[in-house]
């Protein structure tokens, strides 16, 4: 694995960005709307609100996108996660909240590369489109039945052909996914929002958040003070300035990692039509190339005794070796090209519902809870749903915000006291999720060859 002098460096934290004014607040600050939370979510609300015409400030406590934002796969995937125990989404917000909701979702990715476009954000992207694999025909038949307008069920000879990849049994391939590099699609949020008139802080912790005689809210730092209308907290997995909220989520290590560049015979082998791919294994598979050409995966990891990240570069060796052995064969490459040359982690945050939702912790106070591993697409359309409907409310007679006409779940986060041991537990899973997953691909195996 390549040697980096800074710890845990992402592929993504290159060049020498420096964000203008990032200097902290002084003094008191008055504005309509302070948002809690440089990444993505905080970005998007404080360019919707902006935009409409609301003064805001960001007051982010490290550097913009310094958290989960900067440093994910960047995957752009207009689709939620499985729920958990098999509900479904009527089963979890009632049939006219969930249709609302799925609306958004649907169009969470294309309303990313619209934002990247509308703005002219200086964003590498990727556009030809996100493949779900399935990785057993049980779960083409599943992928399959979610078909629409914009999403193409893909046989199996289709799939290897689009990827480069065999075993897979089909999938599906959304049109309007792709994937961006995630830091920089963030900083173009935080340049877009300036441009709106947003003041954008870094390197301003909170370390309060209270209500003054007035009703306006306070956020606290040990340089100044920032008072506002209404204050949105956008904090995920990072721990926010409310106590409750932090305790509702399950805060979980993912690890990613890249090659080293590869050669072109192999890039025009695997995914050279620039798509992006998961598959449904629970362990999921997924694999993406980067502008500079390497190939990126990762995910989760099972517990390793030594470093995780020595452990997650042994890990997706092994698993990309595998996967593309038949495309090295064909080009005349060996496994030993896929090395790690870098691999770092973030972490993401993780709801019991499997879904992410907005917390009214007070008549002035939001907060915007867990994309559950959704974070771009998710997060961009949560963020600016939210940051339209506070200007709006903030720009009524009354001047009140009133959540529950969102179209996203809002409830009060229930306390989860050992949700650090959660999040471990997602990762004892992992060797489980392993074995069922390859028992799985081994039943199907042999079921088709007993079929030909």
């Amino acid at each position: 694995m390549g040697d980096r002098s800074t710890p845990n460096l992402s592929i993504w934290d290159k060049g020498d960005f420096h964000f203008p004014d990032s200097g902290c607040l002084t003094g008191v600050t008055e504005v309509d709307l302070a948002v809690v939370g440089g990444g993505i979510v905080g970005l998007s609300v404080a360019l919707a609100a902006a935009t409409a015409g609301v003064s805001v400030a960001v007051l982010e406590g490290q550097r913009v996108a310094a958290g989960a934002s900067g440093r994910s796969s960047g995957f752009v995937v207009p689709a939620l996660r499985t729920l958990p125990r098999g509900q479904s989404l009527a089963d979890a917000l009632g049939e006219e909240k969930a249709r609302r909701f799925r609306h958004l979702v649907a169009g969470s990715a294309r309303g990313v590369f619209d934002l990247i476009d509308r703005h002219g954000l200086q964003v590498p992207t990727a556009r030809a489109g996100w493949v779900v694999a399935a990785h057993t025909p049980d779960a083409i038949t599943r992928l399959g039945s979610d078909a629409s307008d914009n999403v193409t069920v893909l046989s199996v000879e289709e799939i290897r052909r689009l990827t480069g990849i065999a075993g897979w049994y089909g999938g599906v391939v959304y049109g309007d996914g792709g994937a961006v590099d995630p830091a920089a699609y963030a900083r173009g949020l935080a340049a877009a929002a300036t441009k709106a008139g947003a003041l954008i802080r870094e390197h301003c912790p909170v370390m309060a958040l209270h209500v003054n005689a007035d009703e306006r809210v306070a956020l606290d730092w040990s340089g100044g003070q920032v008072r506002a209308r209404h204050v949105v907290v956008a904090t995920n997995g990072m721990r926010p300035p409310l106590p409750d909220l932090a305790d509702a989520v399950v805060p979980v290590a993912i690890y990613q990692m890249v090659t080293v560049p590869l050669p072109l015979p192999i890039r025009q082998a695997v995914l050279g039509g620039g798509h992006v791919v998961t598959d449904t294994r629970r362990n999921s598979v997924a694999l993406r190339w980067t502008p500079d050409g390497r190939l990126l995966t990762g995910g989760l990891i099972g517990p390793s005794l030594g470093s995780g990240v020595r452990a997650a570069a042994h890990f997706y060796e092994r698993r990309l070796a595998r996967f593309l052995d038949p495309a090295l064969r064909e080009t005349g490459l060996t496994p030993e090209i896929l090395r790690a040359d870098q691999v770092w982690s973030g972490r993401i945050a993780l709801t019991g519902t499997g879904l992410p939702f907005v917390y009214q912790a007070a008549p002035a106070t939001t907060a915007i809870v867990a994309c559950n591993g959704r974070g771009i697409a998710l997060g961009t359309a949560l963020g600016m749903e939210v940051g339209r409907f506070v200007a709006a409310g903030l720009g009524s007679a009354r001047g009140e915000v009133d959540l529950e006409a969102l179209p996203v779940p809002t409830c009060t986060p229930r306390a989860r006291p050992i949700r650090h041991l959660a999040g471990l537990g997602s990762r004892l899973r992992m060797p489980v999720a392993q074995l069922l997953d390859a028992r799985e691909v081994r039943q199907a195996a042999r079921l088709q060859k007993e079929k030909a």
